[in-house]
């Protein structure tokens, strides 16, 4: 399979991962968000600027973790998973690469379920509360780490987290 609706796969592959990683982003810093307002505002009187902003913070964070999800099964049958399994269960750079996204994929639909369970109640629930930051806090190290290594499998061959790589030795 080299084309997709006449589009090279590696075309709808690179399409697909932007995608998920604009949108995973996006649906951090909307975490992000209602975490910083909570420390500012738990236990306090708050406007109804702040509670419309939390609200849609929470929209925001909940449907971007959908999109995250479904783009990252899209960019796995168009990426990772082509490669015949023999391929990718001899190079330790392709399977390392299936076992980050495969990571990311488990911790974004995590995070959905979490929600989806426990509704937009989960945000005065301090234990649900921390594991579904938590979990979107893995979700998005793991895109971040899936996404370097499929930067370093492309042709050209870097990534922009290699500083990092390289100072951590």
């Amino acid at each position: 399979m080299t084309d997709i609706l006449g589009i090279p796969v590696s075309v709808v592959h690179g399409l697909v991962v932007e995608l998920h990683t604009g949108v995973a982003v996006f649906a951090f810093l909307a975490l992000l968000v209602m975490f910083l307002t909570d420390i500012f505002v738990r236990g306090k009187p708050t406007s109804e600027r702040v509670q419309v902003i939390r609200r849609d913070a929470d929209a925001i964070a909940y449907l971007g973790a959908i999109a995250a999800v479904f783009f990252l099964i899209l960019s796995g049958i168009t990426g990772y998973l082509i490669e015949p399994y023999s391929t990718m269960a001899s190079s330790p750079f392709l399977l390392n690469k299936s076992l980050t996204a495969l990571g990311a994929l488990y911790f974004w639909a995590a995070y959905v379920f979490i929600r989806y369970w426990c509704g937009p109640g989960l945000w005065r629930k301090a234990g649900l509360y921390a594991l579904s930051f938590i979990t979107a806090i893995c979700a998005i190290i793991l895109t971040a780490l899936a996404g370097s290594i499929g930067a370093e499998l492309s042709p050209y061959g870097q990534s922009v987290m290699d500083p990092v790589f390289k100072a951590l030795g």
